[in-house]
């Protein structure tokens, strides 16, 4: 009969550093502890998901709703008989009002992520396996941290959220900056491109503001609904490669 050999406990601690290189994460996890099972970050992917989905949604839509009434006043003072100055008003303290209601939102959403993610480690935010999100350095600069993994999300949020607005209601920014809520909510314009103020040639200024409030309702839902959609089948792509990953590091490996 065969004999069994039992792997000493120096051997084990080998075997789970020699694991930790490969997989990128050494210095970050001691020796001597297991990694937290792949649920856990799926858990956590899942909240990244389902919030950032949430946000972009909200954040698209007040922009859209504030580009579009200012869009309106706009359109009367330059095509018609009303004037910018007086009509703005009123669609300024709305824009300011959800703009107010995002802020709280993020905040909101931040608690939530700490919920789902509990269980992770700042190192698991960092690393190249698991959530990935060391690969965002180009979008959100350095990643390595919880705190830093959801500032990424509410950033890319909305610099998208920007890019639906402005790719609807091209205006977006001149409009914006026109009552100064570039300068009160930079966050609502840092991803906004400056576009000169165009100049007024002929058009009915309620068809055109009709037109362009039926565009925003028309686009936008694919928007929202194309990344919850996608995301199904990314969490449980990511479910797969997390178990591979949470795997490998219990496995035997060769030596060092």
């Amino acid at each position: 009969m065969p004999t069994v050999t039992t792997p000493t406990p120096h051997r084990r601690t080998a075997v789970i550093i020699a694991a930790a290189i490969v997989l990128g994460c050494a210095t970050a996890r001691p020796a001597e502890a297991l990694p937290i099972g792949s649920e856990k970050f799926q858990d956590c992917a899942e909240g990244f998901l389902k919030n950032a989905s949430g946000l972009l949604k909200k954040r698209t839509s007040a922009l859209l709703k504030c580009s579009n009434a200012l869009l309106e006043c706009r359109l009367d003072d330059e095509l018609g008989s009303g004037s910018f100055a007086v009509c703005s008003v009123p669609a300024v303290n709305s824009c300011e009002k959800q703009f107010d209601k995002l802020a709280k939102s993020e905040d909101a959403a931040r608690t939530k992520l700490a919920k789902a993610c509990a269980p992770l480690a700042d190192h698991d935010f960092g690393t190249s396996v698991g959530l990935g999100l060391r690969r965002l350095t180009a979008e959100c600069g350095a990643v390595n941290t919880e705190a830093q993994a959801y500032d990424c999300l509410i950033s890319r949020v909305r610099c998208r959220a920007a890019d639906v607005a402005e790719s609807i209601v091209p205006r977006t920014f001149e409009l914006l900056a026109s009552v100064g809520l570039t300068g009160t909510y930079p966050e609502a314009a840092g991803c906004l491109d400056f576009r000169p103020t165009p100049t007024p040639v002929a058009g009915d200024p309620v068809l055109l503001a009709e037109c362009q409030a039926g565009l925003a309702k028309t686009l936008t839902k694919p928007f929202y609904k194309t990344p919850k959609d996608v995301s199904r089948c990314i969490g449980d792509l990511l479910e797969c490669r997390l178990h591979d990953d949470r795997r490998l590091i219990n496995l035997s490996q060769p030596p060092v």
